[in-house]
């Protein structure tokens, strides 16, 4: 392998590790453990040792408002999301300071929207898409989407969904369902 050498370069990770019920920190692991596998084994970044700087949130507007702030204060080069259901309170914070954006997926407007922001995937709009299209190509006439209850989420279903559902000619209806709901037969 080839070791990474000189200054660090800050990455940050921003993850949902807290007490929350959907809480991932096992993404914030992984993180590591890619970081120092590239540090040690690929030259890092550019040949330096890429730093992560790594703040838990808890799926709630504080910690990930404080996560977005400190990623700001720590001055890191791009800043990583796991997931989360706050983009539209993290991303704001974060692009403002001129430091990009990356997830895996976005959820929200500001994830999907703002320049500065980068997703690997078309995200929840191509999800809903690809629902659609199933939906009409297999002649559902109705369909719920049973979504889980955080702003993002639910604005990104009503907002993208309904429309995409309508264009594709099936009737689609939403039904918020608490995160980490055992069962949701409820809904």
């Amino acid at each position: 392998g080839k070791k990474a050498t000189g200054t660090p370069v800050k990455i940050g990770l921003i993850n949902n590790e807290g007490s929350s019920p959907v809480a991932e920190p096992s993404t914030g692991d992984a993180a590591v453990a890619a970081a120092d596998y590239a540090n040690a084994e690929l030259g890092g970044i550019g040949g330096h040792p890429i730093q992560v700087v790594r703040c838990a949130e808890n799926e709630d507007v504080a910690s990930s408002t404080a996560c977005a702030n400190e990623m700001v204060q720590d001055n890191v080069a791009a800043v990583d999301i796991g997931t989360t259901g706050l983009g539209n309170t993290i991303v704001p914070i974060i692009t403002k300071a001129g430091i990009p954006y990356v997830s895996a997926t976005g959820s929200s407007s500001d994830e999907l929207t703002t320049t500065g922001t980068f997703m690997w995937t078309g995200g929840f709009p191509a999800d809903l898409g690809g629902m659609a299209q199933y939906a009409a190509k297999h002649g559902y006439k109705k369909v719920t989407a049973f979504v889980i209850n955080v702003p993002a989420a639910l604005a990104g279903a009503q907002e993208i969904g309904t429309p995409a559902f309508k264009a594709a000619g099936v009737a689609l209806s939403i039904e918020s369902v608490p995160e980490a709901v055992a069962d949701a037969t409820p809904q």
